[in-house]
């Protein structure tokens, strides 16, 4: 089971009770399922919903650890055959995350800010001054339990960032530092390094290189079509960070190298900016040969090294700290992508319409809860047959065109009766006249486009593209 939490707010009050409707959602999804079945809302089910001010470890956390630890021991019985489960990892933003493991959850102030190694503040901040990144001691399994045998000795607020055994421990087959709690890149890459880096970069490239201007560059933003799904955002005319939210952020990353094409110089800053388009196209791969590890690594040092470099007056924060763990997580949990918290915040409006569809704030917890598990049952009612799709589909009639389709077609096997104006497969929407990559000899090298024609697919495991 992958463990997701997460705070939602399903008021719209502003001021002093913006906070009064304050939810925290617990979600569990089974790792068994395919991966494009991950980010589908109507596969990710609800453990509990509780209040903000409500939600303490012992009570919440504690009761859902018992169930857990049924299905590890006793099993769920299936038609004769039963199935045992536990977590295999824990996902969240570092709030949530920190909670879950007992740890200090003040990452401004406290002296042991991280989760995954030992590195206090002083010896961060040190390296802040030096311009380098080192590397210290891994959490384990060990040193977590001796910390905790610490606490319990010696009556301490925290050792070493932990302040009490986590709940979650108590399972058989689940730790939080074996490691057992991924990060969250939505919220730890993208809204908590991007969102303040690009516009540092960018500013300096305006500011003090004159590349372009901000309307210019807005201008151009404007004019670059994507779609609907993949509009970007302008760039702010003032302010030190882009307050938009984390995929805006990261559609921006990604395809301002294509915006301001004809204005790139060689410039420092500017291979920075990209070092930082690559480290993310790291993150968000779907799949991460652990070949190209050490390049991620050696990508995110030389970027936060780079950075400080570049803007020594602008100060770090924890979660560029964290950047220098993402080929470690990759390695322990796979491709990040899978096990970000983005599919829960989509999870988030089923409350938040729940809610405000219905206008009855009296026990929300209830309410939601037993709302969103007829909507399961709908859902479930209702679950298609393959993996496709289709939209618009059309009888498929070779005949009916060109001579130079035909020949294409007809040079492979196409088991398919429906011409389609849009497909969804394995969670991907193609429509005709998107672009696809067709090819490429070797990661970003040789890399070959087509444009999509003809859409065929039999709509239930076989879809075809005519490029």
């Amino acid at each position: 089971m992958i463990f997701y939490q997460d705070a939602v707010n399903i008021s719209n009050f502003v001021g002093a009770t913006q906070k009064l409707h304050k939810l925290v959602g617990i979600y569990m999804l089974v790792g068994n399922l395919p991966i494009h079945m991950h980010s589908q809302i109507k596969k990710i089910n609800l453990v509990a919903y509780c209040k903000d001010k409500d939600f303490e470890a012992e009570r919440v956390i504690g009761h859902i650890r018992k169930d857990f630890s049924r299905l590890e021991e006793e099993g769920i019985n299936v038609h004769g055959k039963v199935f045992y489960g536990s977590i295999v990892l824990a996902s969240g933003d570092n709030l949530g995350q920190h909670f879950l493991a007992g740890m200090v959850e003040n990452f401004s102030k406290s002296l042991y800010f991280c989760r995954f190694c030992v590195i206090s503040r002083n010896e961060w901040l040190k390296d802040i001054l030096e311009k380098k990144v080192r590397f210290y001691d891994i959490r384990t399994v060990e040193s977590y339990d001796r910390c905790v045998a610490t606490l319990e000795r010696t009556k301490s607020f925290h050792c070493k960032g932990v302040k009490k055994n986590s709940e979650l421990n108590k399972l058989k087959h689940f730790h939080v530092c074996s490691p057992g709690l991924a990060c969250c890149t939505a919220h730890d890459l993208y809204m908590g390094v991007v969102k303040y880096d690009l516009p540092l970069h960018i500013n300096h490239l305006i500011e003090i290189e004159g590349w372009f201007t901000y309307d210019e560059l807005n201008g151009r933003i404007r004019k670059f079509k994507l779609g609907d799904s993949n509009k970007l955002v302008e760039f702010p005319l003032t302010g030190s960070k882009l307050s938009r939210t984390a995929a805006e952020v990261r559609n921006l990353l990604k395809y301002l190298p294509l915006v301001i094409i004809d204005k790139i110089c060689d410039s420092v800053v500017w291979q920075n900016v990209l070092l930082l388009s690559h480290i993310s196209d790291f993150v968000c791969a779907p799949c991460v040969d652990s070949s190209f590890l050490p390049l991620l690594q050696e990508l995110t040092n030389l970027y936060l090294e780079q950075r400080m470099r570049l803007f020594p007056k602008t100060s770090l924060r924890p979660k560029h700290h964290y950047m220098s763990h993402l080929s470690f997580l990759t390695n322990a949990f796979g491709p990040l992508v899978h096990v970000w918290t983005m599919n829960i915040e989509i999870k988030h409006t089923v409350a938040k319409r729940i809610v405000r569809s219905g206008r009855n704030f009296q026990n929300v917890t209830f309410s939601v809860s037993s709302k969103h598990q007829l909507l399961q049952a709908s859902n479930f009612a209702s679950i298609p047959k393959g993996v496709i799709v289709m939209g618009r589909e059309v009888e498929f009639c070779l005949s009916s065109y060109s001579e130079v389709i035909q020949s294409a077609v007809s040079q492979t096997p196409v088991d398919a009766v429906f011409d389609c104006g849009s497909v969804e497969y394995k969670g991907t929407t193609y429509v005709r006249g998107c672009t696809v990559v067709t090819c490429q000899t070797f990661y970003e090298c040789e890399v070959k486009f087509g444009r999509v024609q003809i859409l065929l697919s039999n709509g239930i495991d076989q879809l075809y593209l005519v490029v």
